[in-house]
């Protein structure tokens, strides 16, 4: 019995030493305009980070949506050429957000070949709920330190009840219209 437990502890050792590792990096998210509130109706998140080490990475970030609404945002990579060759070179395996209710929404991934290397880029569009996103983004960096970076545009979606005002003015508005009515008199004119 000492022996089936000591094997199975070396083979978990073994499996946990071969697990390639994963550098952890910090997604810098400023606002504009900040704060975001329900009076600001549209504002944009920029999303920043550097990835120093070579290798697979998870980089996450947080922010918060003031209320209901549509996003839509962008993530690409940067690399810069150093006497003619590719300086940084990032791949993404996946980037998602997770909303107020722990809901996965996926980016949409593409591969752009610009000369002689590929630009990577994330896109998504989602109806916003209100509370804190947090942005996950999943890759592989090769070449030297890189980066990549986006931002994500919300737009403020009027609750139910501004809608219900809203339409209810209309219609009286329109009522008002309709119920006047002004007294014409036609006057003939003959002139001899």
């Amino acid at each position: 019995m000492l022996k089936l437990a000591s094997i199975a502890t070396a083979t978990a050792a073994a499996v946990a030493l071969t697990a390639p590792a994963q550098a952890s990096v910090t997604i810098d998210i400023t606002q504009d305009p900040a704060p975001c509130t329900i009076t600001d109706p549209i504002c944009t998140f920029d999303f920043d980070a550097v990835v120093q080490d070579e290798g697979a990475f998870e980089a996450t970030g947080t922010f918060t949506l003031p209320q209901f609404g549509a996003a839509s945002g962008s993530i690409t990579t940067t690399a810069s050429f150093l006497n003619g060759m590719l300086n940084g070179n990032i791949d993404f395996s996946e980037i998602f957000l997770i909303d107020p209710n722990m809901t996965v929404i996926d980016f949409a991934l593409a591969t752009i070949p610009v000369g002689t290397s590929e630009l990577e880029l994330g896109a998504v569009s989602f109806d916003a709920i209100a509370g804190e996103y947090t942005l996950v983004a999943r890759g592989t960096n090769s070449n030297g330190p890189s980066g990549f970076g986006g931002d994500l545009t919300f737009a403020a979606v009027p609750e139910p009840g501004t809608w219900l005002m809203m339409i209810l003015g209309f219609g009286a508005i329109g009522f008002a219209m309709r119920g006047r009515k002004e007294n014409v008199r036609r006057i003939s004119v003959n002139y001899a």
